[in-house]
């Protein structure tokens, strides 16, 4: 018999960071600020108790060859009754995957919770998270984001690392707040690896880091942090420049440094869509919003 699960886990886009490298995987991952965004991944597991981990993993017609999230699955099944699992796993991505959103981390946990909803597991959901941020950080396949993925909102982390071991903060921000986000669009579905050492990078504010940020400092640090570093990435230094003349609440780049965002009021959207189409095509553009929920699932 084949029980169904589905869950949900938002994208994510950072406004300032670096890459912690340490012996442990468990304390590595990115430092910084960033946000959860309303569009992410979902994911329906129709999955039944098996020998063994065997998962046929779609996103609408396409068949996906995601190796990481068998892993994933199979570590998580070794802490409960069940030796493995076997049947469906079918995605929705509600950006383009081409957008370095973080959509592998999304992926992970958003499978993680619908098989630990299908299954009705009664694993420890901290326990669940630091299995995928593991296995973001050893695939390569992600910056150490299961945490803020995880919580939604807008997120400090002053200390790197699993969901269990990092120190972080969640933060207020206001309502109305819109992103916009602007990057290359293709069809595929391929995930990319991270260059850890690219991504090590040291700015002049990382002192200011710290628990008593509230919403406005973070924006404030975003934008030094854009200001300093845009030439590091200088693939998106033009479109980076421009935005900044229209004066938003804050913009900066991806940990790949080809996605860029925005945060704007409601009203000035169309402004800043409108720009972003200058650079970018049509399918590239996602406008989109907090998401303050964090990863759920549906009953």
């Amino acid at each position: 018999m084949k029980y169904t699960g589905k869950a949900f886990a938002p994208s994510f886009i950072p406004l300032f960071f670096s890459f912690e490298r340490s012996k442990l995987i468990e304390d590595c991952g990115f430092t910084g600020a960033g946000i959860s965004l309303i569009r992410g991944v979902s994911c329906i597991a129709r999955v039944e108790p098996s020998n063994c981990v065997k998962l046929n993993m779609v996103y609408g017609k396409r068949q996906l060859n995601l190796p990481w999230i068998e892993e994933a699955v199979r570590r998580m099944l070794e802490n409960s009754e069940i030796k493995g699992v076997r049947g469906l796993l079918d995605f929705n991505f509600e950006v383009p995957v081409s957008l370095d959103l973080s959509i592998a981390t999304a992926s992970i946990v958003s499978a993680l919770a619908a098989i630990h909803s299908a299954l009705k597991l009664d694993l420890n959901p901290l326990g669940v998270g630091d299995i995928a941020h593991r296995i973001e950080i050893e695939y390569e396949i992600g910056c150490g984001t299961t945490l803020p993925q995880l919580i939604g909102g807008v997120t400090l982390l002053e200390k790197a690392g699993s969901p269990s071991r990092a120190k972080y903060v969640k933060l207020t921000s206001p309502e109305e707040l819109k992103v916009v986000v602007g990057g290359p669009a293709s069809a595929q579905v391929v995930f990319k690896k991270y260059n850890w050492e690219a991504l090590s990078l040291k700015w002049s504010d990382v002192s200011r880091l710290t628990s008593m940020c509230d919403f406005d400092e973070i924006v404030s640090l975003a934008r030094n942090f854009t200001a300093e570093m845009m030439g590091v990435f200088r693939g998106s230094s033009e479109v980076l420049s421009e935005l900044g003349k229209l004066r938003p609440v804050a913009y900066g780049f991806s940990f790949d440094g080809k996605t860029v965002y925005v945060l704007v009021h409601k009203e000035d959207v169309v402004k800043f869509v409108d720009l972003l189409l200058d650079f970018f095509p049509c399918e590239g553009i996602v406008v989109t919003e907090v998401d303050h929920l964090g990863t759920r699932v549906y009953e």
